[in-house]
C-alpha cells in the first residue's frame, strides 16, 4: 500500500505497503503452556523421561485443552512403558483436535483509504470509463490493484499513469513500490529517484525509498529516508517503516509509539495494523496483537502478512487448528513468505506431525537461505527426533546467520551437554546468559554442567538463580536438591524435595529424596520412597538398584538380591554395582562361594573398563583375588574427589568383607572411616550407617 505525501492533495495512499511486512517478522511466543512444553521436549531429549512427564503435565494444567501436551505426555508414558495412561493421553488428543488442522475490503481514494477495496476499484473503472486518459484514476486503481496483489496489472496502470501525466511523481513513486515488491530494487530506486526529483515534498517518495533500504540491509540510510518523509507530514508508511527498524533493534516501545501514529495517520493501513500486531505479540498481549490481525483482514482479506502473524499468535494460544488454516492461507496467498512455511512448521512440530514440519522448514530455508529462522526451527526438530548431529548443524548455522540468539546457545548447549563436551556446553550456556541475562534454562544447564565437573558450590548458585527466575520448577527442585547431596547439604537436599514431591509426584522426586533419607540414616523412610518410585515407574533400574541396599540394610537379604537382578536385567548401567550388591546379599545368606562364582562370571564376560578399572578391583578383592592392602592401596587417586569416592567404596567392602568373616571389631573400624570420607551421595555410605546403627543397636 502506498502512504499519503502529506500534502492533503490526491495519493495520501498507495500500494500495497502491507508487504512491509518483509520486516514485520514471525510473533514471538513464549506463552507459559507452550514453554513447558519446550522444556519437557529438550528434558526428553536429554533423557530425562520424568523430568519431561513433569513438563507435559505442567503443560496440561495450565491448559486442559492442549492437545499436543497430551501427545507428548502420552509418548513418555510409553517409553516408561505406563501403557493405559498413555492410551487415555492419547485419546484425550484425538478428542481435543481430530483433525489438527486452522481468512479482506476496498473504494478509489477514499474508499481505498478506508478499506473498502471493492468499491474502490468500481469507482477508478467508472473514472477512466468516463475519462480514459486520467492519470490519477489509473494511479488510484492500481494501489487498489496492488493491495489486492495484483502487482503485474498495478504496474500496467502506473505505467499508463505515468505515459497520460509525465510528472507524476506520486506514480513514479507508487510503481516503485510495485518494483519494489516484485524484487526489482535497482529499478525501484530509479523511481524513487525521478518523484524525489519531481517533488522533492513528496514524503511518499522518501517512505518508498526507506523501505527499498530497509530491504537491503541499509538501515542507517533508511531511517535518515523515514525521518525525512515524517517531517514531510504523517505519513503512514513513514511512520510504519521507522517502527519496523525500531522493532529489529528491540525498540519494542519506540515501534509501537510509531505504529499508533502510523494508524492515527491513516486508520486502515494494514501495515501498521499488522506490524503493532507483531510488537504486541513480542509483549504477549495476544489479545491486542489478535484484534489488530483481525482488523488488517478484514480490511485487506489477501494480506499473508497477516494471516501468518495471525496464525503465529494462534498457535501461541494451542489453537493449532485455527493457525495450521492462517499459515495454509498466507502460503496461498503467497507460495514465497518463506516464515509463514516456519510457522506452520513450528505448528506441526507441536502437533508431532514431523515429517510435515521438516518438510517445512526445507521449504523456508529454500526461500530464504540467509534467514536464521528456518535453520532454528529445524534444529529444534532435529532436537526432538534425536537427530544430535544435524541439530548441532542447524544450530550452528543459525549462530553463523545471527550471534545474538541466547535461545540457540542455551539448546546448543544441552546437545553439547549430553554428549560430553561440557567445554563446549559450558561456553554456549555462558553465552546464552550474557545474551539474556533471565534466561532461567540456561542457569539449569550450566548447574548440571559444573555439577558433572564437581564444581559443586558453581552448580549450587545457577541452580538458585535458574530457581529465582522461574520459581515453582520440579526439575529445579530435584536438580538443586542432588548437589546438595553432592555437598552432604542432606537437610537442604530433603527440604527441596519435599517441596518438588508436594508439587507434582513424580518418580525422579521420590527416588532422590530416598537417597537422601538413606544418607542421614533413615532406611525405613528411603525404602518407602524406592516403594514410590517404582511405582510409578517400574522399569528403571537404577530405582530397584537403590532400593536393594536399603532391602541391604534391613537385612531383608533375599528381598535385597532380587531387586539387584531386576536393576541388572533392566539397566546396563547399574550391573557393576548391582552385582556387588548381590555379592554382598548372598554372602550374608551364606552363599558366599555360590556368591564368588556369579561375580566372577560377569567381570570375566564383561567388556573392558578403563586402565585404572576401579570395580574391577572391587569385584578382584570380594572373589579374594586381590589382598586387602593392595585393595586399600588401589583407591589412592591424585583427584581428591575421586580419591574420596573410592576409599569411601573401598573401607565398606573391605569392612562388609571383614563382617562376613566375623571380625566385627576391624568391620566396624573400616565403617568408621567410610563414614569418615564424607561421601553422603554414595549408597557405600550409607550402608555403612546402617551397619554401624544396626551394631550399636545390638549392643
Amino acid at each position: 500500500m502506498l502512504a499519503g505525501d502529506g500534502t492533503g492533495t490526491l495519493m495520501k495512499t498507495i500500494l500495497i505497503f502491507a508487504c512491509l511486512c518483509l520486516g514485520c517478522g514471525r510473533a514471538v511466543s513464549d506463552e507459559a503452556a507452550r514453554k513447558h512444553l519446550e522444556d519437557g521436549i529438550i528434558a526428553q531429549n536429554l533423557g530425562s523421561l520424568d523430568a519431561a512427564a513433569a513438563e507435559f503435565t505442567q503443560a496440561i494444567e495450565l491448559d486442559p485443552n492442549f492437545a499436543a501436551a497430551y501427545v507428548c505426555r502420552g509418548e513418555i508414558e510409553r517409553q516408561l512403558h505406563d501403557f493405559d495412561h498413555a492410551l487415555a493421553d492419547f485419546n484425550r488428543a484425538i478428542d481435543l483436535k481430530p483433525k489438527f488442522a486452522p481468512a479482506y475490503c476496498g473504494r478509489a481514494e477514499l474508499e481505498e483509504f478506508s478499506g473498502d477495496l471493492a468499491n474502490a476499484l468500481q469507482d477508478a473503472n467508472k473514472a477512466i470509463k468516463l475519462k480514459s486518459k486520467l492519470a490519477e484514476a489509473y494511479c488510484i486503481r492500481a494501489v487498489v490493484e496492488g493491495e489486492s496483489g495484483n502487482l503485474i496489472t498495478a504496474g500496467k496502470d502506473f505505467d499508463q499513469a505515468i505515459e497520460f501525466k509525465s510528472d507524476f511523481a506520486e506514480a513514479y513513486a507508487g510503481r516503485a513500490e510495485v518494483r519494489r515488491l516484485m524484487k526489482n530494487p535497482t529499478a525501484a530506486l530509479e523511481d524513487c529517484a525521478q518523484a524525489i526529483n519531481l517533488k522533492p515534498g513528496l514524503a511518499l517518495g522518501y517512505a518508498v525509498r526507506g523501505r527499498i533500504e530497509t530491504a537491503t540491509g541499509a538501515t542507517n540510510e533508511a531511517l535518515a529516508d523515514f525521518n525525512k518523509a515524517i517531517g514531510l507530514g504523517a505519513d503512514a508508511g513513514a511512520y510504519s517503516g521507522r517502527a519496523e527498524l525500531q522493532r529489529r533493534n528491540g525498540n519494542l516501545a519506540g515501534a509501537l509509539s510509531d505504529y499508533d501514529q502510523a494508524i492515527a495517520a491513516q486508520r486502515a493501513f494494514v501495515p501498521a495494523l499488522v506490524g503493532r500486531g507483531a510488537v504486541k505479540a513480542m509483549k504477549r498481549d495476544w489479545a491486542g496483537a489478535l484484534a489488530d490481525f483481525n482488523a488488517a483482514i478484514r480490511l485487506n482479506p489477501i494480506s499473508a502478512e497477516a494471516y501468518a502473524e495471525r496464525g503465529e499468535v494462534e498457535a501461541t494460544q494451542t489453537n493449532f487448528a485455527a493457525a495450521v488454516a492462517d499459515f495454509d492461507k498466507a502460503i496461498a496467498l503467497d507460495a514465497g513468505l518463506a516464515y509463514a512455511y516456519c510457522g506452520r512448521g513450528e505448528t506441526e512440530a507441536m502437533e508431532t506431525n514431523f515429517v510435515a514440519a521438516g518438510v517445512d522448514f526445507n521449504r523456508c530455508i529454500a526461500l530464504s537461505p540467509d534467514s536464521f529462522q528456518g535453520y532454528f526451527n529445524r534444529a529444534k526438530l532435529e532436537t526432538m527426533q534425536h537427530d544430535t548431529n544435524g541439530a548441532r548443524a542447524d544450530f550452528d548455522r543459525t549462530l553463523a546467520l545471527k550471534s545474538d540468539l541466547p535461545e540457540a546457545y542455551c539448546r546448543r548447549g544441552f546437545l553439547k551437554s549430553a554428549s560430553k563436551d561440557r567445554e563446549g556446553a559450558l561456553a554456549d550456556f555462558n553465552q546464552a546468559i550474557r545474551l539474556q541475562p533471565d534466561l532461567a534454562p540456561a542457569y539449569g544447564g550450566r548447574a548440571e554442567v559444573e555439577a558433572a565437573s564437581t564444581n559443586f558450590d558453581q552448580a549450587l548458585a545457577d541452580f538458585n538463580q535458574a530457581m529465582k527466575l522461574k520459581p515453582g520448577a520440579v526439575n529445579g527442585y530435584v536438580g538443586r536438591a542432588r548437589v546438595e547431596r553432592k555437598l552432604g547439604e542432606l537437610d537442604a537436599a530433603l527440604a527441596d524435595l519435599n517441596t518438588a514431591i508436594g508439587l507434582k509426584a513424580e518418580p525422579g522426586g521420590y527416588f532422590t529424596r530416598g537417597l537422601v533419607k538413606a544418607g542421614q540414616g533413615d532406611v525405613e523412610g528411603a525404602c518407602l520412597d524406592f516403594n514410590q518410585a517404582i511405582a510409578l515407574d517400574p522399569k528403571n533400574g537404577w530405582y530397584y538398584r537403590a532400593r536393594g541396599f536399603a532391602y541391604y540394610n534391613q537385612r531383608n537379604f533375599t528381598n535385597a538380591v532380587a531387586d539387584f537382578r531386576e536393576a541388572c536385567a533392566l539397566d546396563v548401567t547399574t550391573r557393576n554395582y548391582a552385582h556387588f550388591g548381590i555379592w554382598l546379599a548372598r554372602a550374608r545368606l551364606g552363599e558366599r562361594l555360590e556368591a564368588n562364582q556369579e561375580l566372577q562370571a560377569y567381570f570375566e564376560q564383561r567388556a573392558a573398563g578403563k586402565p585404572d578399572d576401579w570395580p574391577a578391583a572391587i569385584a578382584r578383592f570380594l572373589t579374594d583375588h586381590l589382598p586387602e592392602n593392595d585393595f586399600l592401596q588401589a583407591a589412592h587417586d591424585l583427584n581428591v574427589r575421586t580419591d574420596a569416592e573410592r576409599h569411601c567404596e573401598a573401607y565398606f567392602y573391605a569392612g562388609s568383607k571383614r563382617m562376613i568373616e566375623g571380625d566385627g571389631k576391624t568391620a566396624g573400624q573400616y565403617f568408621r572411616q567410610c563414614l569418615a570420607t564424607g561421601m553422603k551421595d554414595f549408597s557405600e555410605y550409607s550402608c555403612a550407617l546402617a551397619q554401624l546403627k544396626f551394631e550399636e543397636a545390638a549392643r
